[in-house]
């Protein structure tokens, strides 16, 4: 038998796994993890922000403030709500038609569909009236008359909806 030579000894020595390769696999598999469990990587858009709706109110307008709401729930409908997002109805208002929420927030996070101002609530009639097709969403404060399956429409999980004045 020979004596092994010292280049062949550094060869049996191992090497350490680099830290940059350790913490990225790391990083990966909580990425992996993550959405495997359903969570969704956040977007500009799943910002919480408030957006108000007046019957004197303009689309064009921006709609984050009650002094420039916007007109009508189609609009409203369309806002990029997020985690935490509120649709506001001024008080005394009156719509016909579908406000239809496709957003969906978090526990802890809801899309809240309410009202603002004085006087009484904000009155939708006709239709559907409102139409959740997200989860995490509460609707409260509302009027809603006329209205197929009382007022609400619920196609995702963990609605809330209370506090609204429903007639037929």
């Amino acid at each position: 038998m020979g004596v092994a030579s010292p280049r062949s000894r550094r060869a049996a020595i191992p090497q350490p796994i680099p830290q940059v390769r350790a913490s990225s696999a790391i990083a990966l598999l909580l990425v992996v993890v993550g959405l495997a469990a359903g969570a969704a990587p956040a977007t500009a858009s799943a910002r919480a922000s408030t957006y108000y709706v007046a019957p004197n109110g303009n689309d064009r307008a921006a709609g984050t403030s009650a002094s420039r709401p916007w007109r009508t729930l189609g609009r409203a409908g369309a806002a990029p709500l997020g985690v935490g997002s509120r649709v506001l109805l001024r008080r005394g208002g009156r719509w016909q038609g579908e406000l239809r929420i496709a957003a969906s927030g978090a526990p802890g996070g809801p899309i809240t569909v309410g009202a603002y101002g004085i006087g009484r609530p904000p009155l939708i009639g006709g239709g559907r009236c409102v139409v959740v097709d997200g989860s995490y969403v509460t609707i409260s404060g509302l009027a809603l008359s006329g209205c197929d399956r009382a007022g609400v429409t619920v196609a995702g999980d963990s609605v809330q909806v209370r506090r609204n004045v429903i007639t037929h």
